[in-house]
């Protein structure tokens, strides 16, 4: 009912009215430690969680997808449109119409928006050969979109200080979409950078909590097509900030069961709003949750992954079974980096937490192990 006028309205206003004297009583609350979520971390980074959490909550409230998003123009010729790969480039549970995507079976869709950083690629193609692309999706639990300015000119400056990353790829998969339309978005962004002419190990995936379910979905795929006639190459090595890894129909209670949740920012609210827009209705097969919950189905790498979480961050008990899951599958490597005090995604607004000293750090962990020389 919310999400809908003249309701929506209604509860936009009502909520900021609300939200100035909640933040206050809680600034005064907070002001004795024993009262904050995180009582190691300062006044103003439990402010800032509160203020986060009430912003996911409205979200997920009236579904603004559109809350935490810049306005592309601002990109200017950096922003580009990357046309969907035709149906008949797919194969596996990404070949099917069932389900289908919000948009309909057989609809053409429209063309994927994606920022590039610092500036656009060289078009001539010998002089990308030099070149590290990291391709990253960033998070918004499917159904938000993370603006390119406010996150992701941080996410490639770091990425580009500590590895080596001489170009980032923003790229916005569609967000409220059924499974397996985030996966196709990957696989034609993916593959457009391919015919820009990068080698697919001068790549690196990316993504942060969806986007990181996203990058591991395009790993599972790439590395599912290896025995067949044409393979997809695989990239690299995979880099993946406090990824979402178990997307279940009862998403929000499964967080806000989780101890450290009521001390994130994320809320339970907007993790369910997430997954009712991803999942295919009704009984799935195992296949498609492998694609959900990697959790639970742990795979064959084709290429190194790097997982970095927080030590404070409700995904964190999560994050941590399923890299210890996927350590155990022979032949991959895997490393997993929690850091003390971190919270969710801090990715995304690592400066703004007070994070920076220890983000770069968990980065450069990273541009060591994708490259260190193979046992």
């Amino acid at each position: 009912m919310w999400s809908q006028q003249p309701f929506k309205a209604l509860f936009i206003i009502f909520f900021v009215i609300k939200a100035p004297a909640h933040l206050m009583l809680l600034a005064i609350l907070y002001l004795f430690k024993p009262f904050r979520p995180q009582p190691e971390r300062p006044l103003r980074h439990n402010m800032t969680v509160a203020l986060s959490r009430m912003a996911c909550q409205l979200s997920a409230k009236v579904h603004l997808s559109d809350l935490f998003n810049d306005d592309l123009n601002s990109a200017m010729e950096r922003h580009v449109r990357v046309e969907p790969l035709e149906p008949d480039s797919f194969t596996g549970v990404a070949a099917t119409d069932k389900p289908v995507a919000a948009t309909g079976a057989g609809v053409k869709k429209p063309p994927l928006d994606a920022v590039w950083f610092p500036s656009l690629p060289p078009t001539v193609k010998a002089e990308l050969k030099e070149e590290r692309l990291v391709l990253h999706f960033p998070g918004g639990a499917f159904a938000m979109r993370f603006g390119h300015k406010r996150f992701g000119e941080g996410v490639h400056q770091i990425l580009a200080q500590e590895m080596g990353a001489t170009r980032t790829l923003w790229a916005q998969f569609r967000v409220r979409a059924r499974f397996p339309d985030p996966l196709r978005d990957a696989l034609a962004f993916y593959t457009h950078v391919l015919s820009l002419g990068y080698g697919a190990k001068q790549v690196v995936l990316s993504g942060d909590s969806a986007g990181g379910n996203v990058a591991l979905a395009l790993l599972r795929y790439i590395e599912g097509t290896q025995s067949q006639q044409t393979p997809l190459p695989a990239p690299g090595g995979a880099v993946i900030f406090s990824p979402w890894v178990h997307i279940s129909p009862r998403a929000g209670s499964d967080f806000d069961s989780q101890p450290k949740s009521r001390a994130d920012f994320l809320v339970g609210s907007i993790l369910q709003w997430g997954a009712e827009e991803y999942r295919p209705p009704g009984e799935l097969s195992d296949e498609v949750e492998g694609y959900m919950s990697p959790l639970f189905h742990p795979f064959r790498l084709p290429v190194p992954l790097f997982i970095q979480d927080g030590l404070e961050e409700g995904f964190h008990a999560d994050i941590e079974a399923f890299a210890g899951k996927m350590m155990q599958v022979p032949g991959n490597r895997v490393q997993l980096h929690s850091i003390p005090l971190a919270d969710h995604d801090i990715v995304l607004n690592y400066r703004q937490n007070g994070m920076a000293e220890q983000m770069s750090e968990a980065v450069r962990r990273a541009q060591n192990f994708l490259w260190e020389p193979e046992p």
